[in-house]
């Protein structure tokens, strides 16, 4: 998942999602340069399946 560390107008008015998902890492090359601009900073994380409240 890519996501911005703070959203950002640019950023809501582009994405309909807090986070893009990337399915390995040549695809988070392609997303990130797709959304850099989007954002003053970018967070790579792991998706995770399951609720909310299984954090």
């Amino acid at each position: 998942m890519l996501k911005p560390s703070i959203k950002s107008a640019v950023w809501n008015r582009n994405a309909a999602a807090k986070a893009l998902p990337a399915a390995g890492p040549e695809q988070l090359l392609a997303v990130y340069d797709r959304v850099a601009t989007w954002s003053e900073a970018l967070v790579a994380q792991q998706y995770i399946d399951g609720d909310d409240d299984q954090l």
